[in-house]
């Protein structure tokens, strides 16, 4: 995945950083989870760890944020989440970490 600045608009005050990229790549890291929960679900999983040293993306996996354009994709990173967590393929998953 990748953003520029069209992406934004000309007239928006965003920009692409390093904590909305590390969000993004989160989503679509915990969406592949999703799709191929059937082959890699199992009582083996009792966590997901996620790298980052940007308190932004811990808030963001906390289901936090203070930043108004992540919004959006604080409330998608939480439904992934919470489905993981719900997710019968995963009956041992207990914790996300950042």
């Amino acid at each position: 995945m990748s953003f520029g600045p069209k992406d934004f608009g000309e007239d928006t005050d965003y920009a692409v950083n390093v904590p909305l990229a590390t969000i993004a790549a989160v989503i679509f890291g915990l969406k592949a989870v999703l799709d191929l929960r059937e082959k890699i679900g199992g009582p083996k999983i009792k966590g997901i760890f996620i790298s980052s040293d940007h308190t932004v993306v811990e808030a963001a996996v906390d289901g936090q944020t203070t930043t108004p354009y992540l919004d959006h994709l604080v409330k998608l990173l939480t439904a992934y989440k919470q489905e993981i967590l719900d997710d019968e393929r995963f009956p041992n998953c207990f914790n996300f970490a950042v």
